[in-house]
């Protein structure tokens, strides 16, 4: 058995992965599984798939946009309702604005959740910890995360089906 470019083939047989689906969720993981030999590798210590900033990340040398700051840069999180759905009614920031570093905290327009500002990212982590909110509970999801788990798990037994044939597995990176 092969597999390349997102195609598992055995002899003449070939299938994309999607394909497979079905027939891998009979099969338990093995406890074991045999492991290719180095010589087998295609992409681990390929040269040829280096990438140009391979060094600076794995060094930490790279830059990221977390890592970038200017003068006066403002940093924001939103603090959302505890439940999916949930509008907020109310909220108070008088314990966060005791935070150092902590600017203001302003409702979302559409209730989704309060955006809370600062000069540095751990003042509005600890600023948001601190905001007290009032949340519209009526539309919100109310089945646990147990219950979803388990009508996930029901929905993975039903047959599945192709939904666009235009694209495949093997169109992405």
């Amino acid at each position: 058995m092969r597999i390349d470019n997102g195609i598992v083939s055995a002899g003449s047989n070939e299938a994309h992965f999607g394909e497979l689906i079905d027939l891998a969720r009979k099969y338990q993981v093995p406890k074991e599984p045999k492991l290719k030999n180095i010589e087998e590798f295609q992409y681990i210590g390929n040269e040829k798939l280096n990438r140009k900033d391979n060094f600076d990340k794995t060094t930490g040398r790279a830059v990221y946009a977390l890592d970038v700051q200017i003068p006066g840069m403002v940093y924001v999180s939103i603090f959302r309702s505890p439940k999916f759905g949930g509008k907020l009614k109310s909220f108070s920031s008088s314990e966060a604005e005791k935070v150092n570093g902590f600017i203001s905290a302003k409702a979302l327009p559409n209730g989704g959740g309060v955006a809370v500002f600062g000069k540095n990212t751990w003042a509005v982590l600890q600023a948001k910890k601190k905001i007290v909110a009032s949340w519209d509970e009526t539309d919100a999801e109310t089945r646990s995360t147990d219950q979803l788990v388990s009508e996930h798990k029901k929905l993975l037994e039903q047959p599945t089906y192709e939904v666009n044939k235009q694209y495949s597995t093997s169109d992405g990176d």
